[in-house]
């Protein structure tokens, strides 16, 4: 009989333990539930960066007002008050074990006067079909509630938030258009770790976009022990972006791709399909040794 040799050996240790790995590495980056209630509601006004954009160090304004995003009760929740008229709704959609202040930055950056914008809260611990029913129940009954003419939804989804949400795009609406924008989502699945399992469409409806926006697999502190990169389907659903595997200088992980994205999500030169992943490399790495690396 022939004996399996160092690589085979190899492959059957990362089949069976890399699961596991990923699942300690996504609980490691979230910290301790905290109470359902918060002290103060995630008003987007009330919102501060700090040194999140320039410096990625999690200061004390970031922590303090995020904090709240993962504490109000789960379902959809509008963070600014007298916006029911703007044309384009923005939904922000969290993965597992959501910190808060990774959403901080993105929401503020994403936000115009045009834009309404809100944040899902989801049980990541419950049955993805119960999140995804909450959720397009919540988006008919805002549907419903509106007023003014409404253009455009907007969902940007992270992570494992992705994952759900994608699952759930046969059975939105259909009088309204959705932009559905999915930030390094393991939308190919996480093995044994059956929160982030994918149910993805065969095609999408017409009234639907899908933009995939991928980080570099081997910068990714959840991605990078996998033997293939769980971000990749087979499936072409239209833009797929590829980011680059620097952003100020520092490594651009996991959690830090949500703030690149929200930059560039609404430039349609970054979002035509023509965009390469070079050009955006080229364009958006700069040397700076002194930074720390962060995700």
């Amino acid at each position: 009989m022939k004996k399996a040799g160092p690589r085979r050996n190899r492959n059957r240790f990362l089949r069976l333990f890399v699961p596991v790995l990923s699942i300690l590495s996504i609980n490691l980056l979230g910290e301790e539930e905290l109470e359902s209630v918060p002290e103060d509601f995630p008003w987007l006004h009330t919102m501060e960066v700090g040194e999140w954009p320039t410096t990625y160090k999690t200061n004390e304004q970031i922590v303090r007002t995020g904090k709240p995003l993962r504490q109000i009760d789960f379902g959809l929740h509008s963070l600014e008050e007298g916006q029911e008229a703007n044309p384009t709704v923005l939904i922000g959609i969290h993965g597992f074990k959501a910190r808060g202040f990774e959403w901080v930055y993105p929401l503020l950056t994403m936000d115009t006067d045009s834009i309404h914008t809100h944040y899902f809260r989801w049980d990541f611990l419950d049955k993805n079909s119960k999140a995804r029913t909450m959720l397009l129940d919540d988006i008919s009954d805002l549907i419903d509630e509106r007023t003014a003419p409404l253009e455009r939804i907007v969902i940007v989804a992270h992570s494992c938030g992705g994952v759900m949400v994608t699952a759930a795009i046969e059975d939105l609406p259909e009088d309204v258009n959705f932009d559905i924008h999915t930030v390094a989502s393991p939308l190919n699945g996480l093995g044994l770790f059956t929160v982030c399992r994918p149910d993805l469409p065969e095609s999408l409806p017409d009234h639907v976009t899908l933009t995939q926006w991928r980080t570099a697999k081997e910068k990714d502190s959840v991605f990078w022990w996998f033997p293939r990169d769980p971000q990749k389907v087979t499936k072409d659903y239209g833009v797929t972006i590829e980011l680059p595997k620097k952003y100020h200088g520092i490594r651009l992980g996991h959690v830090r791709s949500l703030s690149w994205v929200s930059e560039r999500i609404f430039s349609d030169g970054l979002l035509s399909e023509s965009s390469s992943t070079e050009q955006l490399v080229e364009s958006e790495t700069s040397e700076s040794p002194s930074l720390p690396v962060s995700d």
